[in-house]
């Protein structure tokens, strides 16, 4: 059996943002991360959803990579709806 491969995926659907999370996003997998959100090339400039229901693991080095690229990106806290992850 393979292990899974993280993913990011990033689509626009009307005039709402999905990001797509897959795979295994813990710190060992930070720098194909890193990548592959660079390689996104696309700004959310409106609401994001994030889904994380295909997440097979997320770590604190995982969540800080991603909330770093929401500030990037210049999204406030209420401007994303997260979708999948447990409260």
């Amino acid at each position: 059996m393979t292990d899974p491969v993280p993913s990011a995926r990033l689509e626009r659907a009307g005039g709402d943002w999905t990001l797509t999370l897959a795979g295994p996003w813990r710190l060992d997998e930070l720098p194909r991360l890193a990548a592959q959100l660079d390689a996104l090339g696309a700004k959310p400039d409106a609401g994001l959803h994030v889904h994380g229901e295909a997440l097979a693991e997320l770590d604190t080095a995982g969540a800080m990579l991603l909330c770093r690229q929401m500030r990037d990106w210049g999204l406030a806290p209420d401007a994303i709806v997260w979708h999948g992850f447990s409260g």
